[in-house]
């Protein structure tokens, strides 16, 4: 019974994805139908005269991607933005994941510490707190926390402290990850 269920599901996604296809080509290709009354009856003509003077949408919206695409980047230069931008991006991923993979080996050496000797109390319960805040909140949420509260009163510019808040969430994350890989490993074996 179960095997037939599947096969049923199987059989109308396939029936549905057919029909999505179907709907798509449909859209894009198929010249316009129309319906011509003549004398109380009705015919369904398909007239491609007018269709292929006409662009349909998918022409249109790549023709008009295009005249976007060249403005934008050729005649306004704006690709040195997007490229200005990828590289800001490309620094704050680097400097935020050594950050945070320095800030988690710490955190996670302290958690096992605590965890295998009962040391470091109250490091391992400012610890905790740390991981528990910053898992438990989003990142943009940290971001804006970290630039609008944190960080308001100083002139520094916005990539160090997009470096800071990626670096202390990334932080957080690699210290669980750290710390649960060590406690996998057994006792006799560290």
């Amino acid at each position: 019974m179960k095997i037939m269920r599947v096969s049923a599901v199987r059989a109308v996604s396939v029936l549905l994805m057919l029909l999505t296809a179907l709907s798509l080509c449909a859209l894009f290709s198929v010249p316009a139908i129309r319906v011509q009354a003549a004398d109380d009856t009705v015919a369904v003509s398909s007239d491609t005269s007018e269709t292929e003077a006409e662009p349909n949408a998918f022409e249109e919206f790549i023709e008009d991607f295009k005249q976007k695409f060249e403005r934008t980047f050729i005649r306004e230069d704006r690709w040195k933005m997007f490229l200005n931008g990828l590289l800001v991006t490309l620094k704050i991923t680097l400097f935020s994941g050594v950050l945070g993979v320095v800030i988690g080996a710490l955190t996670a050496a302290i958690r096992f510490t605590y965890d295998k000797t009962g040391r470091l109390g109250i490091l391992n319960a400012i610890a905790k707190l740390y991981i528990t805040v910053i898992r438990g909140t989003p990142s943009t949420v940290q971001l804006l926390i970290t630039y609008y509260v944190i960080f308001a009163s100083v002139n520094i510019s916005s990539t160090a402290v997009a470096i800071a808040a990626f670096g202390l969430n990334s932080g957080a994350y690699v210290a669980e990850i750290v710390r649960s890989g060590m406690a996998a490993v057994d006792g006799g074996q560290l």
